[in-house]
């Protein structure tokens, strides 16, 4: 179920720079905030590769650790701590030559799966960031992700490059060739899925009910679901080599933290002209698309948003309204734009908004719609 990954880091490749565009843009802000909980923060890149490319492209460890280097240079925190560690089976050699500019990294020769539980064991109230990027399908496993999820952590985000696309092949391939050894594949493939239910999907694939891509999409929903067993917000983003093409993998973001959520969403949307202009060749589409390759339409955001926050009968934080909304419709927008509605459903006299303070130092109601220091708001449905 992984391939042979010589060749891999011969050059980067258009969707290595996506998700190393996705990754770093990420990472600053979320260094940036997570320096404020005076918590020590590990970082874990499970499946780090060379750290470089043979072309001279930096890999995901390079950018984390120069990542990592801005924000503390420009931290107010004295006790600010950020340990990195980074997990290589085959290139693990390599990979410390190339990051032998950045003593404090540590590199782990091994497996993931086998190493992961004791570096995590004495982290109890830290910051935990895992980027998982396999080269196959079979390092994944969704229940052990859901575990650490429920760990003693301050906080813990999960980025995870995903191989929908190879597990459709793979379930496919345990399913029709008899020469397979079923039983070991499936319970693989049960521990990847988090059930058996890929299976109905996969057989509806095999008798041509369904396509390819749709069986991938049914997949993801469900891994998806499964995470959400573990993580209170859950995103997924869809990967493409070029407009209107079959998927090349899936990027799905996990954490129990609202901000963390947002945080994402917002990237995700800033880093869409990119991946856009990479998928044409530089060519611009006559309207603007979103990450799913789809026509966005202003009034549907709107419609989805109205019908969503209507169940928030009780005042609920107004962030974590729209942390649920992002995990219930995925990145359709920007944060921006859910907020811009809500405040119009505000003066319609739709949802109830409460700020604190209430008052300007004039005198004057607030009406801010994002909360920062100093800032709260919650809503609620009126009618």
């Amino acid at each position: 179920m992984s391939k042979n990954n010589t060749d891999f880091f011969t050059e980067k490749k258009p969707w290595s720079e996506v998700k190393d565009e996705l990754l770093e843009c990420y990472l600053k802000p979320y260094f940036q905030k997570i320096l404020f909980t005076k918590k020590p923060t590990i970082y874990v890149d499970c499946f780090a590769g060379t750290g470089k490319f043979h072309d001279g492209n930096k890999g995901s460890p390079l950018i984390a650790l120069d990542t990592i280097k801005e924000c503390l240079s420009h931290t107010k925190s004295p006790s600010s701590r950020i340990e990195t560690i980074f997990i290589e089976s085959r290139h693990a050699d390599e990979l410390k030559k190339n990051l032998s500019d950045y003593p404090n990294a540590q590199v782990i020769s091994g497996k993931y799966e086998e190493s992961i539980r004791t570096i995590l064991q004495d982290k109890s109230s830290w910051n935990v960031f895992l980027y998982i990027d396999p080269f196959g399908i079979k390092e994944l496993d969704f229940e052990k992700l859901n575990l650490l999820a429920n760990a003693n952590f301050n906080s813990i985000e999960v980025l995870i490059n995903a191989n929908t696309v190879g597990f459709v092949r793979e379930a496919s391939r345990i399913l029709q060739d008899s020469n397979a050894n079923f039983d070991t594949g499936k319970s693989k493939l049960d521990s990847i899925a988090g059930d058996n239910q890929w299976i109905n999907i996969i057989q509806k694939r095999i008798r041509k009910e369904i396509k390819a891509p749709e069986a991938e999409d049914l997949l993801a929903q469900r891994f998806c679901k499964h995470l959400k067993q573990g993580y209170k917000y859950v995103l997924n983003m869809p990967i493409r080599t070029k407009a209107g093409s079959n998927l090349k993998y899936r990027m799905i973001h996990a954490t129990n933290h609202h901000s963390g959520c947002i945080l994402m969403v917002d990237n995700i949307e800033k880093r869409k002209e990119l991946m856009i202009r990479m998928q044409t060749g530089n060519q611009t589409f006559l309207f603007e698309q979103d990450v799913n390759n789809q026509l966005p339409n202003d009034t549907g955001i709107a419609k989805r948003i109205e019908t969503f926050f209507s169940k928030y009968t009780n005042p609920i934080p107004l962030d974590i309204a729209i942390a649920e909304f992002f995990t219930e419709y995925g990145v359709i927008c920007n944060s921006g734009r859910v907020r811009e509605i809500v405040h119009g459903l505000e003066k319609g006299s739709r949802i109830k908004v409460h700020r604190e303070p209430s008052q300007t130092k004039a005198g004057k109601p607030t009406s801010f719609m994002t909360e920062e220091k100093g800032k709260k708001i919650s809503i609620k449905w009126i009618r």
